[in-house]
């Protein structure tokens, strides 16, 4: 099976009890509700820390028999287009989308030292996230800057330059911030990106326009959301991240929830008037630390989003003096965790360990962790991650895949079995001009598991009657 193409193939619906299927793609909006105060959420009473090597079970009001599927969602480029931290406004990532969707040929020019490459846009191609079958030979703007244009260089490379090894990571340093600022200016009159100007611009427009004061997640986001969670309210949402943005979604979620988003006031996901609770509590609020390779070297700590930034430190003293805290120690002990949460129905979210995976050379064995079993069993709910950077290319190359699937046990999954039906590809672009976009993606996800025969072993799970 191949992840979805930019152009949609018409599908038939399946026959299955699992309403999620057949979603409705607009909720009606017939009033404006007062705000409330977020502190209705109230926070957990300060405790000291408490290491657990079994799953604790937290409270929820859902009927942990109902729920049929939990979804993984990535923030940055999948449903929020900007980066805080990294001080990226939502116009400077959107350059950068546009840089990996625009197309063109490349030439080598010059000779020796002198020898360079030159990118010539294809203006006929529209910008998209897989290139057509006709241009197999050209390349992105993105992977021209990176790869050709301003490759960062091996150790011979910089040997060969004279660069002293205490002048390499300002080498490095430099090189990024040459490419970021030629990535901001993609689109600006005299540069290659140049005649998507009016594209670009309609793009922006919708993610600053159309999206409500106080409302930056995308608007197919919460579309997808209003009618999955909205209708049926039988989905467990975990929100994933290598970021800091977990309080901005956390807030910005848990209005929605309320049925403060002015584009879906109808959806009541407060716990209020028999609907679930689908806000996103403190104490559902956590983050991964994997101190090894071994299985028992991996713990997930809710209550907070605090890391240890250095590889190896130890665990118990780190998170003693923040309050609130669960430490979950091994992969089976967090496994059975995620499950319960999910058979209930928890909105988690969940910082993913960004040292560990660049410590490992951005390796699928270190990436955000998705633990799964390899094999259809009626005991465990299906899950689906959604990541924009969910390519089977990069994981064929060189290995490099952001989300590590793995088994309880600590062994690794087959990841090509699992692409476009587990692990998800995001593209932002379509997401910002497609409102039904993500139904749409988790629609064909669903579709592909279902297709699979009962006894097959490369899948997680397939949809139960």
């Amino acid at each position: 099976t191949t992840p979805r193409s930019p152009t949609r193939s018409s599908v038939a619906p399946l026959s299955l009890p699992l309403l999620l299927l057949s979603l409705s793609r607009h909720i009606s909006v017939t009033s404006r509700l007062m705000k409330r105060s977020l502190d209705t959420v109230a926070p957990l009473p300060t405790t000291s820390v408490t290491i657990s090597t079994s799953a604790p079970v937290l409270p929820s009001t859902f009927d942990k028999n109902s729920v049929k599927l939990a979804i993984s969602c990535d923030v940055n480029r999948t449903i929020l287009i900007e980066d805080v931290a990294a001080n990226k406004t939502a116009r400077d990532e959107l350059c950068t989308i546009y840089a990996t969707c625009v197309y063109g040929t490349l030439k080598e020019v010059g000779s020796g030292d002198e020898r360079t490459w030159k990118w010539t846009v294809d203006k006929s191609i529209k910008p998209a996230p897989l290139k057509p079958e006709h241009a197999v030979d050209h390349v992105s703007y993105y992977k021209y800057l990176n790869d050709y244009l301003y490759p960062f260089p091996n150790a011979e490379e910089f040997t060969r330059r004279g660069v002293a090894l205490n002048e390499r990571a300002k080498f490095i340093n430099d090189l990024k911030n040459t490419r970021r600022a030629l990535l901001k200016k993609f689109v600006d009159p005299g540069h290659d990106g140049e005649s998507f100007q009016e594209r670009f611009a309609e793009s922006l427009r919708i993610l600053t326009q159309e999206s409500p004061d106080k409302f930056q997640l995308l608007p197919s986001f919460y579309e997808s959301m209003a009618s999955l969670l909205g209708k049926k309210q039988d989905i467990a949402f975990h929100f994933r991240t290598f970021g800091e943005d977990i309080m901005k979604v956390q807030s910005e979620w848990n209005r929605f929830c309320e049925g403060l988003h002015p584009n879906h006031p109808t959806v009541k996901l407060n716990g209020a008037d028999g609907t679930v609770d689908k806000r996103l509590h403190s104490c559902n609020v956590g983050a991964f630390v994997r101190a090894g390779k071994e299985s028992h070297q991996t713990y997930l700590i809710m209550g907070t989003v605090e890391q240890p930034r250095k590889i190896g430190t130890s665990i118990e003293e780190f998170y003693t003096n923040i309050p609130n805290t669960t430490i979950i120690t091994g992969l089976s002990s967090i496994d059975s965790f995620l499950q319960e949460q999910s058979r209930k129905g928890t909105t988690l979210a969940i910082r993913d360990y960004y040292p560990w995976w660049v410590a490992n050379n951005e390796h699928f064995s270190a990436g955000k962790l998705f633990i799964a079993t390899g094999k259809k069993t009626a005991d465990r709910i299906p899950q689906l991650f959604i990541d924009d950077n969910i390519r089977i290319s990069d994981y064929m190359f060189n290995g490099k895949l952001i989300v590590d699937p793995r088994h309880p046990d600590g062994s690794s999954l087959d990841v090509p079995s699992l692409i476009g039906k587990n692990l998800v590809q995001a593209h932002a672009l379509e997401a910002i001009h497609d409102k039904s976009y993500f139904t749409e993606i988790i629609r064909e996800a669903l579709e592909r598991l279902a297709s699979e025969k009962a006894d097959a072993e490369p899948s997680i799970a397939t949809i139960e009657d």
